[in-house]
């Protein structure tokens, strides 16, 4: 279930004591959502254009370089590694 997932790198990012609503966890949730769908769409666009059927890291990265997700590109490099 996407809202236990949610909820639950919620709890880790935040303080032991600081609560957040069910409603602002659904609001997260859909931001989240968003998000993934926006630099996914981007990516789609990069695939077509190369005229491949398969969507890879190195277009998820490209992608956010784009659209000016650069803080995140080191983390995303990393994680492509392991």
């Amino acid at each position: 279930d996407e809202t236990l997932l949610f909820s639950r790198i919620m709890k880790q990012a935040l303080p032991e004591d600081a609560r957040v609503s069910n409603e602002t966890k659904v609001r997260i949730q859909e931001c989240a959502s968003e998000f993934v769908q926006f630099i996914t769409s981007e990516a789609c666009d990069r695939v077509a254009i190369d005229m491949r059927k398969t969507m890879a890291g190195r277009d998820i990265i490209g992608s956010m370089r784009a659209l000016g997700f650069n803080d995140y590109l080191t983390f995303l490099r990393e994680m492509r590694t392991k």
